[in-house]
Order: C-alpha cells, then structure tokens, then sequence
C-alpha cells in the first residue's frame, strides 16, 4: 500500500506542475481534496498525508498566485 501511496503522490506533483489555466488550478484542488480523503480511509498514517498536502497545498499556492500576478 506504501507503493500505491507513493505513486499517487507523485501524480499529483505531476499534475500540479502542469497546470497552465485557473480551469486546471480548480481541478487540482478537487484532486487533493479526494487525495486526502481516500487515504484517510485507506487508514495511511495521518503524519504522512500532512506532510503531501503540505507539499501539493505550497506548489498550489505558487500556481494559484501565478495566475493573479
């Protein structure tokens, strides 16, 4: 399960490092929000969901104000 979580982790860096409109930016959050709630009830260690929502809400962020510079 460590090895799905991972790979899902790197997706959404992915994903996150490509988004290109406001459009995507929203779709992102809707994919780190469903992130974090299948793994919570996949019952992962909640130390490690914070530590990728703090990543992915940080790359969010620098997308989020790329747009509204």
């Amino acid at each position: 399960m460590e090895k799905v979580f991972r790979q899902h982790t790197n997706k959404i860096i992915k994903i996150l490092n490509s988004i290109e409109n406001e459009r995507q930016l929203e779709c992102a959050k809707t994919i780190i929000s469903n992130f974090v709630e299948y793994w919570k009830f996949k019952k992962i260690d909640v130390k490690e969901i914070r530590n990728n929502l703090a990543t992915f809400n940080m790359i969010y962020k620098f997308k989020r104000n790329s747009f509204y510079e």
